[in-house]
């Protein structure tokens, strides 16, 4: 299946998010994904600037409306996940160095009741590679957000300003989500919907 193919796949996997709108890829995704690491890499600003283009699919909600970025989970090189957010919108996307974006969004989430919160759950095909993405809120007491996956490997979120985001090239689950404060004990704990 050609990249492109892929990650228009992507596009519809990640749509099963409640209320989601997709839009089209840019290009295809020419980041192999081999560098993934399992912790997240510094934010990117040339990433971050594909991420707001108005071609890119970080740039609008389902509304057709202007969203900004809340957070940004680079794991690779070229690679990185957003979660994004408009006045009625909240959602998540995938941008490449190379010009790819692919994503979607639905309405906003309901006010935050609970310390931690899985508000992003989506997957599909990257280029060569099969990924997942997880994101949410957090309370302001947590420091760190680790994602338990069902092969039994775990996946440190980026956290900042009360949201995390993680985004894994792989098939596998995530069954429970687990925030710390400083001092490594639990602020919450979540088990991932199937």
């Amino acid at each position: 299946m050609r990249r492109a193919g892929r990650l228009v796949l992507y596009l519809a996997a990640l749509s099963f998010v409640v209320g989601c709108a997709l839009r089209e890829p840019v290009t295809p995704n020419e980041d192999p994904l081999s560098t993934w690491s399992d912790r997240p890499l510094a934010p990117s600003a040339d990433l971050a600037a594909r991420a707001t283009d108005p071609s890119s699919a970080c740039s609008a909600g389902h509304d057709g409306l202007p969203v900004r970025t809340l957070l940004q989970d680079r794991r690779t090189e070229a690679t990185a996940a957003f979660l994004v957010a408009g006045m009625t919108t909240f959602g998540g996307c995938i941008v490449t160095s190379g010009g790819a974006s692919g994503g979607g969004s639905g309405p906003a989430p309901a006010a935050m009741t609970e310390s931690l919160t899985i508000d992003e759950n989506g997957g599909g095909g990257v280029g060569a590679a099969e990924v997942r993405e997880l994101g949410g809120r957090v309370a302001p007491t947590a420091t760190r957000v680790v994602i338990e996956l069902a092969d039994g490997r775990s996946v440190t979120a980026s956290l900042g300003n009360g949201y995390w985001l993680a985004w894994w090239p792989d098939p596998v689950l995530a069954e429970r989500v687990i925030a710390t404060d400083g001092a490594g004990a639990e602020v919450a704990s979540v088990e991932v919907p199937a």
